[in-house]
């Protein structure tokens, strides 16, 4: 079960990356995102979803390899 939960923050870090990285309008301007896009500024939200990305690929590999978890 910890390995699945690890595997799916790892997915979701990968996907906040690759959207900042890309800058796709679909990921800044969508229902969740739009709302830190406006208080940010473009720029500043593609640094902060980079860096939340990358606090959830070291998570969920910490969590497939059973150090960190409930």
């Amino acid at each position: 079960m910890l390995f699945l939960l690890g595997l799916i923050a790892s997915v979701m870090g990968v996907s906040l990356i690759v959207g900042a990285y890309f800058n796709w309008n679909w990921f800044m301007n969508s229902w969740g995102h739009i709302n830190t896009t406006e208080l940010l500024g473009r720029g500043c939200a593609r640094i902060f979803y980079s860096v939340v990305g990358v606090a959830f690929l070291i998570l969920g590999i910490l969590m497939m390899l059973g150090i960190a978890g409930p």
